[in-house]
């Protein structure tokens, strides 16, 4: 006789995760087995298909009165989070997932990126190292340490942190597990695309900012979720993905969430990598007209 399947457990977030309050207002709600979300999961990129251990389950999207965050109330309990990660999320899904991502030209449009930041950051923190002193930098989330080889071969000192143990497989870098394995202090620390899946972001924003001296430079990077409000699109799936896009940030919140935790927000200096002049009158424009964005430049105060 079959077993009845186990249902995944959640857990609620009953306070803003930027300014604690618990003046929560409803934007959107519903079961994992509505339509159309319950299609996109199934049709996921999987290992093990979470689906079956979902459809029971409900979401709930919220917002904050006082500070105007957005996020899913309810996210995953931290058993099944590690399910999410060591059987939902395997090697093999994720091969298939970044697949895409790995074709020559958007390798080429990612490689010049990296660059631009690193010659953002190594300006940025001129004053508060010395011309024998490298370039500290911290990559939490760092997935594959692409970015971490990319600033070592800039002469930077790197240290990666990721919780995926298949990403910190045979990596040049050195790749931490865990947040508290981190030591030291930093001139500069990155979240490339992490902010919005961390169950409690402003904590691990507190735990940074002890690691970065005043003038140290936080890079922030995150979609944008500015006017969604509930799922009906697969658009909308990918920016508020209720087991994984947990939080929604809008240029706003984002500045908002790291003011409290001791970094002010800076205009970061154009930087090109390229030998194309309409590339570079391209990035002019776009620094011009794109400022107000959720990939923000923040200092250590």
């Amino acid at each position: 006789m079959d077993q009845p399947l186990i249902e995944a457990e959640f857990v609620s977030r009953d306070q803003c995760i930027s300014c604690g309050s618990n003046a929560l207002t409803e934007l959107s709600s519903g079961q994992f087995s509505d339509e159309p979300l319950a299609s996109f999961i199934r049709d996921g990129i999987w290992g093990e298909n979470p689906y079956p251990y979902l459809k029971n389950a409900r979401w709930r999207f919220v917002n904050c009165a006082h500070c105007e965050q957005a996020f899913h109330q309810n996210i995953l309990a931290p058993s099944w989070n590690l399910r999410r990660f060591e059987q939902w999320m395997t090697d093999a899904s994720l091969e298939i997932f970044e697949r895409p991502y790995r074709a020559p030209e958007k390798q080429f449009l990612r490689a010049i990126d990296h660059v631009q930041h690193v010659l953002r950051l190594e300006r940025l923190t001129r004053p508060i190292r010395d011309d024998t002193t490298p370039l500290k930098l911290l990559d939490f989330g760092c997935g594959n340490g692409e970015f971490l080889e990319c600033c070592r071969g800039f002469g930077f000192d790197v240290t990666g942190v990721d919780r995926s143990s298949s990403r910190r497989k045979n990596n040049k870098v050195p790749i931490l597990s865990d947040v508290s394995q981190i030591e030291g202090q930093f001139h500069a620390i990155t979240l490339f695309e992490v902010l919005e899946h961390l169950d409690d972001p402003l904590s691990i924003l507190k735990f940074l900012r002890a690691h970065a001296t005043p003038g140290s430079i936080l890079v922030l990077e995150t979609p944008d979720c500015s006017g969604v409000k509930t799922i009906k699109t697969k658009a909308d799936y990918d920016l508020i993905h209720p087991l994984d896009h947990i939080n929604a940030f809008t240029p706003k919140t984002m500045e908002t969430i790291a003011a409290r935790t001791g970094f002010q927000r800076i205009n970061k200096p154009a930087a090109f990598a390229t030998t194309q002049a309409i590339r570079i009158a391209k990035s002019i424009a776009a620094y011009w007209l794109k400022r107000n964005n959720t990939r923000q430049y923040f200092v250590a105060v």
